[in-house]
Formats: C-alpha cells, sequence, structure tokens
C-alpha cells in the first residue's frame, strides 16, 4: 500500500539511496550540550551492505536512530529513496516506518505472549500492508526462509537466541522493506550464530536489500561492502581512507581507536616550530596555515585543508618541529590526532605507509624551500 505523502518525488532528492546531509544532533544534559553527531555527511547506495563501527559513545547508535525515524536529528537532511525523512511528522514518520524499514535490534523485542508465526504477522496489521486471509503464509514464507517453519508455533521463550533472533530477521522483512536496519544484531549472539545472521543479511543484500549495521565486531564489519568508522560523531575514515590509504581496514580502525578529536579556534597553534613532536594531525573540518620563522618574521609556506595532514616531519626524523601550524583564522579546525607510539605502529606494520610519510615529507622539504627561496628573492 502507498502512503498519499510517498508519492511524488522532489526533482532535487539526492540520487544515492540514503543520503545523509550535514546531521547534527545535540542533547540537553545536565552539564550542558553534548554533541552525538557533529555535521555528518554520508552516502549509501541502493543495494549495499554496509557497516557502523565505533567506540561506545561515537554516536553510530543515534545516526541509527535518526536514520529510522526513531529520533530527530537537530538539524541537517535526511533521504532515504527520495523521502525527506526529516521533514516527516509523527504520523507519516510511524507509517514510513513500518512499510518501508525493516529494523533488527539487538535484544530482539519479540512479545513473549505471541507464537513466532504472530510476531512476524505484527507488523502488517499493524500497517495493513497485507490482507488478513494473506498475512499467514507471508509469515510462513519467512520463517522458512530462516529456517524456522517448523518452529512458527512455538513461544520466544521455547526457541534460542539465535532462532529469536532469525525470528527478528524475518520480522523486519513482512512488508517487503527496501532497507534493513540492525543496531547490534549480533551482540548477544555466539560466534557461530553470530555468522549465520551475517550471511542472511549478505543474502539480503544480494536480493537488492539495502543493509545498514551497527557492530562492535570489527571482523564482521569488514565483511560488509563498506565500514564506516565514527568517532566523536564523525565519519572519519571517509578522510582517513583517502589520505591513509596504504593503510588495511584494520590499521585504519586502529588509528581510529586511538585517535582523539580536537576542536581549535580560529588563529590557535597547533604546534609551534622548535618544540617537539610527538603527534601527527589528519584535518577533518576546516583549515590551517603553516608557517616557518625567517629573521623574525613568519612565513607562509603552505595550508592544508579537509583531508589533509601535518606533523609527520618531526616524527619520521625524529627532530623537532620545523614550522609553525596554526588554525584557519576563519574556520578554525578540527583535526583527528594520534600519538608517536600509534604513529610508529603504522609505520612498522606498512612499509608502503612508511614510504608515502617518506615521500611526503621529501614533498613538503621541497615546497618549503621553494616558497623561502621566493620570499628571499623578492
Amino acid at each position: 500500500m502507498q502512503l498519499p505523502f510517498f508519492k511524488n518525488k522532489t526533482s532535487d532528492h539526492p540520487t544515492s539511496y540514503v543520503e545523509v546531509q550535514n546531521l547534527r544532533k545535540v542533547y540537553k544534559t545536565p552539564n550542558g550540550e553534548f554533541v552525538a553527531l557533529d555535521n555528518l555527511s554520508v552516502k549509501i547506495e541502493q543495494g549495499k551492505f554496509v557497516a557502523f563501527i565505533g567506540r561506545s559513545g561515537s554516536g553510530k547508535s543515534t545516526l541509527i536512530n535518526c536514520l529510522t525515524g526513531i529520533d530527530r536529528p537537530s538539524s541537517g537532511e535526511l533521504y532515504i529513496d527520495g523521502v525527506a525523512v526529516h521533514k516527516l511528522n509523527e504520523y507519516q514518520l510511524a507509517r514510513w516506518r513500518g512499510q518501508r524499514v525493516g529494523l533488527v535490534f539487538q535484544f530482539f523485542q519479540l512479545l513473549p505472549t505471541l507464537s513466532l508465526v504472530e510476531n512476524v504477522m505484527l507488523p502488517m496489521e499493524l500497517v495493513n500492508s497485507y490482507p488478513p486471509h494473506k498475512r499467514r503464509k507471508r509469515a510462513m514464507e519467512l520463517l522458512g526462509m530462516v529456517g524456522l517453519a517448523d518452529h512458527a508455533n512455538k513461544l520466544p521463550a521455547d526457541t534460542s537466541g539465535g532462532q529469536q533472533q532469525r525470528v527478528a530477521i524475518a520480522r523486519s522483512l513482512a512488508n517487503d522493506p527496501a532497507v534493513i536496519v540492525c543496531d547490534e544484531p549480533t551482540g548477544n549472539l555466539d560466534v557461530g550464530t553470530a555468522q549465520q545472521m551475517f550471511r542472511l543479511f549478505q543474502d539480503l543484500r544480494d536480493q537488492g536489500k539495502t543493509v545498514i549495521m551497527v557492530t562492535h565486531d570489527d571482523d564482521l564489519a569488514y565483511r560488509a561492502d563498506h565500514v564506516f568508522l565514527i568517532e566523536s560523531g564523525v565519519l572519519v575514515n571517509e578522510y582517513l581512507s583517502d589520505v591513509l590509504d596504504e593503510l588495511t581496514p584494520q590499521q585504519i580502525n586502529a588509528f581510529i581507536q586511538h585517535a582523539s578529536i580536537t576542536d581549535f579556534a580560529p588563529h590557535m597553534n597547533i604546534i609551534t616550530e622548535g618544540t617537539f613532536g610527538d603527534e601527527f594531525f589528519v584535518i577533518l573540518e576546516g583549515g590551517v596555515d603553516i608557517l616557518v620563522n625567517r629573521n623574525n618574521h613568519e612565513v607562509l609556506v603552505g595550508r592544508q585543508t579537509k583531508g589533509g595532514l601535518f606533523g609527520e616531519m618531526a616524527l619520521v626524523d625524529g627532530t623537532t618541529r620545523s614550522a609553525t601550524v596554526r588554525a584557519d583564522r576563519e574556520t578554525g579546525v578540527k583535526v583527528a590526532t594520534i600519538n608517536r607510539a600509534t604513529f610508529q605502529q603504522l609505520l612498522d606494520e606498512s612499509d608502503s605507509f612508511r614510504h608515502h610519510m617518506q615521500a611526503l615529507l621529501a614533498s613538503n622539504r621541497e615546497a618549503t624551500n621553494r616558497k623561502l627561496g621566493e620570499v628571499e628573492m623578492a
């Protein structure tokens, strides 16, 4: 059944199946505002299986709640199949979610007094998506798909955790949604059962469903089509995967696990020429100016913006900082930072990363010397 307010898509809606634009979510707490999502943007193509990973409190579950309309973003835009989800009212959200999105939770959320088949039928009844005489047949087909047709009349309490999660997946498919959203779906399962659940999600992807999963299991996550690493409400790997593409996904994840996210106010020094260097930086938002002191005057030798990196020279050479790096005087800068030990571990584990850093160091030196030469000749 098609809802009236979903029939006409706007001509300017994004082309990606799921597109999040500058999504921000701020919670009011007794200690002030807590920013759970910080101008996050992401695109997901139709028929892909993507996973979001990150430390506890990184913002991944908040993102899932916004994607499904369970929570409202403070600002930004969210489109799924052309529907501006952020513009729907509560009634429209409930109807849209029931018809378009399949939800799978960590704790199954099966109704204990209903049989397995009745649990799967329930979403059809809530949005009246199938005629009453067809609902049980549809539910039995879905239970058969997850290998539980023979258990259809059991209560959830009479089945294992893995079986209940399979029922939850069958229930999520009741209204044939195009998007399946899973929040820690393997969190309460043993390794073998978690593998089975993951294969089910891959099968759904192969059938053309878009599967979005939040998980704490990095090994499973990296078998998805794409992995998004979230830290402090920012999709850090969208920058790191380009800048640090010599690293494996596991090494990029190690970077994230050890990284801290810091905002520097406009015109604030981040590193100072002549000081000891112990950190490596990747720019997430904004930009920096790179300055060298010559005859008691600062010379601007370069600028870096989003996706740029700095601080590698002192770590590779083991010397003091050769330049001052200052946050852009207009925008300031947001950076991801790792310490010397983590940087050195990445150098030791990846020959290509080490060679890339050495080449970058040589290129930066050449550019700096060229700029200084131009200044001296002027």
